[in-house]
């Protein structure tokens, strides 16, 4: 039998047995080295950890299970390991020094009054320092607690509400002084016509349209525009001279 099946201490005859391409299906264990070679063998629970361990963990195997789990994630069993993953991933729930460490790189640490107030200062108005908040504030709007300061900022900006003469000439620039009638009837008449004047309201719209109210000059537009639509004027010009030429020929 040694002759013609694989000898199973001789490496160099199962290598030699392989090249022949078929197993010899009644030798059980030649059958078992030929699929450890190609896939787990099912029967053979030592060859079978062998292979699972290299593709997938081991579930079988409390050990090799581990190992693989290390390396990929948190091993939910062993809370060693789990606390080196976690805390190189995020803040250790249950350290209270690794977790104040790792805040105090990212946000303010909230149990330590010192740090929030310089990290607050650097970001915004440190809320309960009224020296502080007033430096920032005057900086960027008007200090609202004084008065100073908020005047001079909005002289500045727009008028002074509480100033007459400074509103009155700001208002005289940009629009007519509605208190002053003389200035107002300039400012108008130049925009539009004086709606209590009519003979500039006539005159603007003469210039314009048809004085709607005017029946000559309405008459002149539109002979200059386009044909009258109404011909009952001419015809009674053309008889004019008919009826004195033939007043003048009944005389003779």
């Amino acid at each position: 039998m040694w002759s013609y099946r694989i000898g199973l201490n001789d490496r160099s005859g199962w290598k030699n047995s392989l090249l022949t391409n078929r197993i010899d299906l009644n030798d059980r264990r030649s059958k078992k080295i030929f699929l450890r070679s190609n896939r787990v063998v099912l029967n053979d629970r030592s060859g079978q950890k062998i292979s699972v361990r290299s593709y997938r963990i081991g579930l079988n195997d409390r050990r090799s299970q581990k190992i693989s789990v290390r390396s990929n994630r948190v091993v939910l069993n062993d809370r060693s390991s789990q606390k080196i993953s976690v805390r190189s991933n995020r803040i250790f729930l249950n350290d209270r020094r690794s977790q104040k460490s790792s805040l105090r790189s990212n946000r303010v640490v909230l149990n330590d009054r010192r740090s929030q107030k310089s990290s607050l200062r650097s970001n915004r108005v440190v809320l309960n320092d009224l020296s502080g908040r007033k430096y920032s504030v005057r900086s960027n709007r008007v200090v609202l607690n004084d008065r100073s300061s908020q005047k001079s900022s909005l002289q500045s900006n727009r008028i002074n509400l509480n100033d007459r003469s400074s509103q009155k000439s700001s208002l005289q620039s940009n629009r007519n002084d509605l208190n002053d009638r003389s200035g107002q009837k300039r400012s108008v008449r130049s925009i539009r016509s004086f709606l209590n004047d009519h003979r500039s309201q006539k005159s603007s719209l003469r210039s314009n349209r048809i004085d709607l109210n005017d029946r000559r000059s309405r008459k002149i537009s539109l002979r200059s525009n386009r044909c009258p639509t109404t011909n009952h004027k001419e015809p009674n010009r053309r008889r004019l001279p008919q009826h004195k030429h033939f007043g003048d020929s009944l005389q003779l």
